[in-house]
């Protein structure tokens, strides 16, 4: 099978399972309706509880201007900055799930449909699909991560040596 065949096959195999197109604007719709859930609403709720009125938040900007130190919004707003912060995690970890569930799902459809050539889409099989990669996929995932991160660290480590060093060689330098 040459490069062309391939890729031409790969097309047919995407056309023919166009419902997975659907199934990820699903999704992606999902996560916009999660962020409002999710973070919204505890927001909304955290600024009215405080007493803050709309009034006070379009005077933001001239806050930010008197105040120079920004620890000192962060202490007068510790619950809103709490509220934020657990939202926005609780709300990734959701978004980052539903994400790995469709991408799962939809590779696992693709699979099947690679394999089988007369497999059609199924909602059933997408779900199933979802099931049976969401966890191998995370992990892999998570470990990719682990990868980026345990190099990003060596790179910064090195680059703060060699930032000694190189801070150590101009120091001598400057004394003679």
């Amino acid at each position: 099978m040459t490069y062309i065949e391939a890729i031409k096959e790969g097309f047919r195999q995407v056309h023919k399972n166009w419902q997975l197109i659907l199934m990820r604007l699903i999704g992606a719709v999902l996560n916009c309706l999660g962020f409002f859930v999710i973070v919204g609403v505890p927001l909304t709720a955290a600024i009215i509880m405080l007493g803050i009125s709309i009034e006070e938040i379009t005077r933001i900007s001239e806050l930010l201007d008197t105040i120079k130190d920004p620890t000192e919004i962060i202490k007068n707003y510790l619950s809103i900055t709490f509220i934020i912060v657990l939202s926005l995690t609780v709300y990734l970890l959701f978004a980052y799930s539903v994400w790995i569930y469709v991408f799962g799902a939809s590779a696992g459809v693709l699979g099947n449909s690679i394999k089988d050539a007369s497999s059609r889409f199924s909602f059933g099989m997408f779900m199933s699909e979802g099931k049976r990669l969401f966890f191998p996929i995370t992990g892999y995932t998570i470990l990719i991560s682990f990868i980026f991160l345990g190099i990003a660290l060596l790179l910064s480590m090195l680059g703060g040596i060699i930032t000694t060093v190189s801070e150590s060689f101009i120091q001598s330098e400057t004394r003679s």
